[in-house]
């Protein structure tokens, strides 16, 4: 959850980062693939992927297809969102997930170790890191004055949010903290920055041309299943969850299929703004209910400590259990907080 502010990647955060700690700590306490895999290891690692698909939507800038996402729902519903206000509508309703996630987990995959010298674990893990570098420091002071510069606008700050990103890149380049051939080697941010851009130009160019007032139209008339707005919305959510065992990609999932759902609702007479939250979580944490949901969930599964079953169960019941708690939890809190 902390480091999904400024790390806009669910691989490189679950991936890169908590998926070799949770390892780490598995083979400390004696636990590797296969007898001794339900020790620590299989609910640890299949923890740390479902609470990813959790924290990716607490804010804009922890998913990179949460932009995109964003892009639709301005542009199909009229809602608009700068940083703040998405973290502010999606954190109490996700912290409340996220608080749950290693309950269901542990609930099935209930390990064998009870107790874990966690303080020596710790310990001997800073012993072999060392004192932090003035690299590191300075990335975690460039991190948290590109969020304040994402925070600025809501307090009427004209600051442009890719503005503050490229700034905060180049800070890096600056200060030697990242070198070029850094840059070079991440192959997942060069992916993001053509795949995303694509996108986004495309999506500009649909709107342009009429195309997604074409769609509502011919979905207003051919997909008119008479339901209260309201059972509209449940309905659209749950098949948005469904869908995603047919997608191995949180980007396609949202380019193939938000446009559709965010016009059948707009259709339906639901409400924009519920239509738009409800969906920025499923676009989330839908991905739970397979190992292929999302990039980091095939890394994570190789590791052979889980099996498709346990992984699709547990999944399954943790994006269900999000779904209700996104009507329980979020309709409350956003008309608490304003938003309707």
């Amino acid at each position: 959850m902390i480091l999904s502010p400024a790390t806009p990647s669910n691989t490189a955060r679950a991936a890169g980062i908590v998926y070799p700690i949770n390892l780490s700590i598995a083979e400390a306490v004696g636990s590797y693939p296969g007898e001794t895999a339900k020790k620590a290891g299989a609910y640890l690692l299949q923890n740390g992927y479902f609470a990813t698909k959790v924290t990716s939507f607490f804010f804009a800038t922890a998913m990179a297809p949460n932009l995109l996402a964003l892009d639709f729902i301005t542009k199909l519903t009229g809602v608009t969102l700068n940083w703040a206000q998405w973290a502010l509508a999606m954190f109490v309703p996700g912290f409340i997930m996220l608080m749950l996630i290693p309950l269901i987990g542990y609930m099935y995959e209930r390990p064998s170790v009870k107790d874990i010298d966690n303080k020596k674990i710790a310990a001997d893990g800073l012993a072999e890191l060392g004192p932090m570098k003035a690299s590191e420091k300075g990335l975690i002071a460039i991190a948290l004055l590109a969020i304040v510069g994402w925070i600025l606008p809501t307090f009427d700050v004209t600051l442009n949010a890719t503005a503050v990103a490229i700034v905060a890149m180049l800070a890096t380049f600056v200060f030697g903290i990242i070198t070029w051939d850094d840059l070079l080697k991440t192959k997942a941010a060069w992916n993001t920055l053509i795949w995303f851009g694509g996108i986004l130009g495309l999506s500009s160019a649909l709107t342009k041309g009429k195309f997604f007032e074409w769609l509502a139209k011919y979905l207003e008339t051919h997909m008119n299943f008479g339901l209260d707005p309201f059972m509209m919305l449940i309905l659209i959510s749950i098949v948005s969850v469904a869908v995603r065992y047919f997608f191995a990609s949180g980007t396609a999932y949202i380019s193939a299929m938000l446009p559709v759902f965010l016009i059948l609702g707009v259709n339906a007479g639901v409400d924009p703004t519920l239509l738009a939250f409800i969906l920025i979580g499923t676009n989330s944490y839908g991905g739970s209910v397979t190992h292929y949901g999302a990039a980091p969930g095939p890394i994570i599964f190789s590791a052979g400590y889980n099996n498709v079953k346990d992984w699709w169960t547990v999944g399954l019941i943790s994006a269900l259990v999000c779904l209700v708690l996104n009507y329980v939890i979020g309709i409350p809190w956003w008309k608490i907080t304003g938003f309707m």
